[in-house]
């Protein structure tokens, strides 16, 4: 466990590696081999009435449009958690609720696969039972589209470190105005620019620029 190690030496800090009770939550790990039946029994035998962990639940999508459907040992169904009020997890990027079960999401993109897709960080007011959904502002991935029979946005001062897809619609009869459009963008020092030439294939995600 990564998290141990980084900790050692603290005496104030103490990890718990597998399922632990503390007040009214239950906190699980990520289900393995070695925890699956002590998490299994905790889930069903406990009188928390929340649930926190790094779970995996067949029915959520695990980026926006790809719903988790698996059958490996980590992959649990919705209806083992129908007793509590709360069931929080990460986990899936997509940020996502259903029923008692929520989805919190990641709190920055990492790929393709997450843009355009609110991230953030979720506050829970205990007396309540309610999530607060505070959304980052700042975002790696940005896609662009170049027409030249439009107008041409040349506002890339907020891409400096981002990676961008540039969706090429049209630069028949203009080939300096696409040059200069493409040297404006560099030298603002976007991470990555990719092309892409034929608009008629591309879907918006894929998972081939990974941070």
């Amino acid at each position: 466990n990564a998290l141990t190690e980084l900790v050692r030496g603290y005496p104030n800090i103490l990890v718990h590696i597998g399922p632990f009770e503390v007040n009214e939550a239950l906190l699980l790990p990520w289900i393995t081999e070695d925890n699956y039946r002590q998490s299994i029994d905790m889930i069903k035998s406990t009188d928390a009435s929340m649930v926190f962990g790094h779970l995996s639940i067949n029915g959520f999508e695990q980026y926006k449009g790809q719903v988790r459907d698996g059958t490996e040992l980590s992959d649990l169904n919705k209806s083992l958690f129908e007793r509590f009020s709360i069931v929080a997890s990460g986990h899936f990027h997509h940020r996502s609720k259903n029923d008692n079960i929520h989805y919190l999401g990641a709190a920055y993109e990492f790929t393709w696969n997450d843009y355009n897709d609110p991230r953030g960080f979720s506050i829970l007011d205990l007396d309540k039972k309610k999530f607060t959904f505070v959304q980052n502002p700042y975002r790696k991935f940005h896609m662009l589209s170049y027409d030249e029979k439009k107008d041409i946005d040349y506002n890339f001062e907020h891409l400096e470190h981002a990676y961008v897809k540039v969706l090429v619609m049209d630069r028949t009869n203009l080939p300096q105005q696409f040059e200069n459009y493409l040297e404006k963008l560099s030298a603002v020092s976007p991470a990555d620019i990719t092309l892409v030439e034929d608009v008629s294939t591309f879907a918006e995600t894929d998972d081939s620029s990974e941070i």
